[in-house]
């Protein structure tokens, strides 16, 4: 068949607070006992991009979870797959669950209103119960990946207001932290290059 063939597994840097903001490993290599079903319940059925992200919330604030090397599944990105046809729509629902998190933590409160005004803070009174205790730095950092998750989200579909919006957040909370994740370059295009001639350049060189 067409298409390129990858094995993808996950970044390991700091992977136990990603877990807090984006799914860090292939999803349908992710096994869990039943227990954690038992004890937090099932998958969110109001949730139809982000049940998942939900379920892992739930499972890494009160379970420990495991990395593994081997290859347990393969699967296939095409067009008509949730992931490729509908991703724009990830967003809203992301955004609802990360808000969820936030607001059930410590040291969680100092960042929604930067989070509100980059368009990533969903109001509301839900929380997730859990005895797990974050430092401020372990906050600092889930933060700062869900923005960078979510500044190329915005970059990929050419909102280039967000994306630069989202960024300098990054910039001025940690820049050692935006260097690393070697965001210049996204930074300068979002902020100064226009979404038509980010469009074209994408189609000739891709």
């Amino acid at each position: 068949s067409k298409g390129k063939r990858a094995i993808k597994g996950a970044e390991m840097k700091d992977i136990h607070l990603r877990y807090y903001s984006v799914i860090p490993f292939p999803q349908p290599s992710s096994f869990f006992r039943k227990r954690l079903i038992d004890e937090k319940g099932y998958l969110r059925e109001d949730l139809h991009f982000a049940m998942d992200f939900d379920l892992l919330i739930r499972a890494a604030l009160s379970f420990e979870i495991t990395p593994v090397d081997e290859v347990l599944s393969k699967y296939r990105l095409h067009e008509g797959s949730k992931t490729m046809s509908q991703i724009r729509y990830f967003e809203a629902e992301w955004v609802n669950v990360f808000s969820k998190f936030i607001r059930s933590v410590n040291w969680g409160g100092d960042y929604i209103e930067d989070l509100r005004a980059c368009e990533l803070y969903a109001d509301g009174n839900d929380v997730y119960l859990h005895k797990h205790l974050f430092s401020q730095q372990d906050i600092k950092l889930i933060v700062l990946y869900f923005l960078d998750f979510m500044s190329h989200l915005s970059y990929q579909f050419l909102e280039t207001k967000k994306a630069s919006m989202r960024l300098s957040l990054i910039r001025s909370m940690d820049r050692i932290f935006f260097s690393t994740r070697d965001l210049e370059k996204i930074s300068i295009r979002a902020k100064y290059y226009p979404a038509t001639f980010i469009k074209l350049f994408r189609k000739i060189t891709r």
